[in-house]
């Protein structure tokens, strides 16, 4: 049975069984409601410390263990520079204060009160519950530093005291610094797109691939050594077949959706690691799972140019665009046709390659847009490079003007190529408007 409940929004102890299932039911609504359903990763911050409440292991509700168990931080991160825990713990609250606002409810109430992440359980109606007495909250992470009088004219300070007046001073310059520094080049790229109530839409295309039948194999295909002609090899080993035969069309199976290129798999693996450092949530779609709807109601990054028509139809406007000439792919500057940038013809085998990184405040859909994408694979990885590391970045923008965050942004990036990898990207052109 669930302990007495004397007046409204009294506080809730999860200490039987019953409650246990009242709160999950209550955390499983708020989790399923319009003010969660589009964050992964705030319903994934409020269960994991609703469980862990519920479980009674309050060790597992601190700041660094927060961060280590569900954000995969290493054991030893420095809390202070990395602020992904309280930045999505004030999300959650946001969130929830959305939710009851919109809910009315006399049952239980889920809260997390300022200064802690141990949330707080309650019965009542619209009243705000009651957060409990303050020991039960720990205030470990958001509490003010004490301020420190000296006794008058001291005259003599013994070690103690210099190292006491030395930490503050510390303290106190780090906290200045921490307020008062400018905002990273990363975080004023992406700025734009930043927001609590929705997620970045990472969209990235799966190239159409075909295979070939084991017949084809066994007529006209040569492998190497010991790997055998079986279907199962021709996903693992390159095959050569004789140059001379004739492929019928019912020996070919054209694969769709079936694969994510290589490059833009780095591309997408960078962008999730920078949305969660800067505590942003962020959505994979791949191949078809895409629709012009989705982009009207979400900012959205499109990564590659040839491979996925969503980024040629977004960025046929821009003062760069993609095109073809003689089948070649290659970077055009729309007021000038005759100023083009040509990656070399051999593909991987090639020496350089050129790619276009924009950043739309408004695109076509309403909603602000990146495009990170390549005239070929390499071009693609190298302009991903940008994006994740600020020194990289800054000295990306030097050439751009002082008031580039507040602009629509171009750059047409040149890489060399060495083994199929890409050497640091370099500007060679550029458009704010």
């Amino acid at each position: 049975m669930p302990p007495p409940v004397g007046t409204r929004n009294s506080q809730i102890l999860p200490d039987s069984a019953a409650t246990k299932d009242e709160i999950l039911s209550e955390l499983q609504t708020v989790l399923d409601s319009d003010a969660f359903r589009t964050s992964l990763r705030a319903k994934e911050f409020l269960s994991y410390v609703v469980h862990e409440a519920l479980g009674g292991d309050r060790d597992a509700l601190k700041e660094r263990s927060i961060g280590v168990n569900l954000y995969h931080r290493p054991a030893t991160y420095i809390t202070g520079d990395d602020p992904v825990v309280r930045v999505k713990a004030a999300e959650v609250r946001k969130r929830l204060s959305k939710y009851y606002e919109h809910n009315q409810t006399s049952g239980i109430r889920i809260e997390l009160p300022i200064g802690s992440y141990l949330p707080l359980f309650s019965v009542g109606d619209t009243t705000p519950p009651l957060l409990g007495p303050p020991s039960a909250i720990p205030q470990e992470t958001f509490t003010q530093p004490e301020v420190y009088k000296p006794a008058p004219h001291p005259r003599h300070f013994n070690k103690a005291q210099l190292a006491s007046y030395f930490a503050i001073l510390v303290i106190v310059a780090a906290a200045a610094f921490a307020l008062f520094r400018p905002a990273s080049f990363t975080r004023k790229f992406w700025g734009p797109l930043l927001g609590d109530n929705h997620a970045i839409l990472i969209c990235v295309a799966s190239p159409v691939s075909y295979a070939l039948s084991s017949n084809v194999l066994q007529r006209m295909g040569t492998s190497p050594p010991g790997s055998g002609n079986s279907e199962l090899t021709m996903n693992t080993t390159p095959i050569r077949l004789n140059p001379e035969t004739t492929i019928k069309g019912s020996e070919v199976t054209p694969l769709v959706d079936y694969y994510v290129n290589k490059d833009d798999a780095y591309v997408i693996s960078a962008l999730s690691r920078t949305f969660t450092r800067l505590g942003q949530d962020d959505e994979l779609r791949i191949g078809k799972d895409l629709t012009f709807a989705d982009f009207r109601s979400s900012p959205a990054v499109l990564v590659g140019a040839y491979n996925n028509p969503w980024t040629l139809k977004m960025s046929e406007d821009l003062p760069y665009v993609f095109q073809e000439s003689a089948g070649l792919p290659l970077i055009q500057e729309k007021a000038n046709p005759n100023h083009t940038f040509r990656p070399e013809a051999q593909g991987r085998l090639g020496s350089r390659d050129f790619a276009i990184v924009a950043r739309l405040l408004t695109s076509k859909t309403g909603q602000p847009l990146v495009i990170i994408a390549g005239t070929g694979m390499v071009g693609t990885e190298a302009a991903g490079r940008i994006i994740y590391d600020d020194a990289t970045l800054k000295t990306v923008l030097a050439g751009a003007p002082k008031d580039w965050s507040k602009k629509n942004l171009e750059l047409v990036l040149e890489t060399d190529q060495v083994d199929g990898s890409s050497s640091q990207p370099r500007v060679v052109a550029i458009k704010t408007w």
